[in-house]
Formats: C-alpha cells, structure tokens, sequence
C-alpha cells in the first residue's frame, strides 16, 4: 500500500464508470449511512438539536486496488486519512462548528480500502443542527427532523444522491 500511496494523487477525484454514449466518465458513486447513537439534546426554543454518530461513506478508487495475497488480505488500513482522496459531504443543517466534524482525530475515524479497491471511511461525529419545530399543539405536538447532505467540491453545489442513509423521526421529547 506504501508504493501505491506514494504515486497516488489524493486531491484527483476517483473516477466513475466510463459511459460510451457520452465519451465521459460518470460521477464517483458515494454510499452514505449513518448510525445514530444517541440525541443529547433538543431545544425547542432555538430550534435545534444535537446528536452523536457515526458516519459511513464508502466509494471505488481502482487506483488503491491491490494483491490480496491470495484472499489472506482482506483489507488494509490506512492510518493517515489524507493521504486518500474522500468526498467533501456535508450536513446542510449543521449549524455550530462543522469544520470540527471535517478534521480527522486520531480515534475518531478509520478508512479501509479493499483489494478490489473499495474505499470504507467511518468516522465519528457530533452534529446541532436545526430543525423546525411547530408549537402550535404544545404539548401535544410532533415534529421531524430531517438529515441533509450535500457536496460543493466539484462544479457546483449537489445534493447527493443516498443509496442508504438510515433516517429516523425525531418526536418531541419531554421537557426537564
């Protein structure tokens, strides 16, 4: 994995699939999840709230694919995340400190890359975020808040297309 990192590029994007039609290459395809752990607060009043993650992206770069040694290998990991190229998703919501949650810490993450060149980034993350909250039926009311993501990187702003992005409804907790 050293030789391959040490010619690798991480600041070039991976490239997608190459259409014949077009003559072009398709975007890189992104697979998000995310697994929530818990939600520490909700404020009402200020319309936001908190929770605590982890956040999965993964994504085929064939410029790390490499010899499993004859499937004894399964995977490898890299210890020093910039050295790979990673998407540029972020929480459109996130309101307080999201340069926090783009630094990698050490413990806070681990990237994988497989031999068919696979890319596994996990990382975990702390996110306030707004959400409208209705008061109208206080104390009876509901309410959902929604989780977005978008990249800005390339071209233009995009929102991304989710293969799998574990939403949930948040309903208004009892107030303390």
């Amino acid at each position: 994995m050293r030789a391959i990192l040490r010619m690798y590029n991480p600041q070039i994007r991976p490239v997608g699939e190459f259409d014949p039609v077009t003559e072009s290459s398709s975007p890189t395809n992104i697979q998000v999840q995310l697994f929530i752990k818990n939600i520490d607060e909700v404020d009402e009043l200020a319309q936001t709230w908190t929770l605590r993650a982890t956040f999965r992206q993964s994504w085929m770069d064939k410029r790390l694919a490499f010899d499993d040694d004859k499937g004894r290998i399964p995977y490898i990991t890299v210890w020093d995340s910039e050295k790979v190229w990673k998407p540029d998703t972020f929480f459109r919501d996130e309101i307080s400190e999201p340069e926090k949650n783009s630094a990698d810490k050490k413990g806070q993450y681990y990237l994988r890359v497989f031999p068919n060149g696979k890319v596994l980034y996990s990382k975990a993350v702390r996110l306030k975020m707004t959400c409208p909250m209705s008061m109208k039926n206080y104390p009876q009311g509901s309410f959902t808040c929604q989780i977005r993501l978008a990249s800005c990187k390339y071209h233009a702003c995009a929102f991304l297309s989710i293969l799998s992005l574990y939403t949930f409804f948040c309903r208004r907790f009892g107030i303390h």
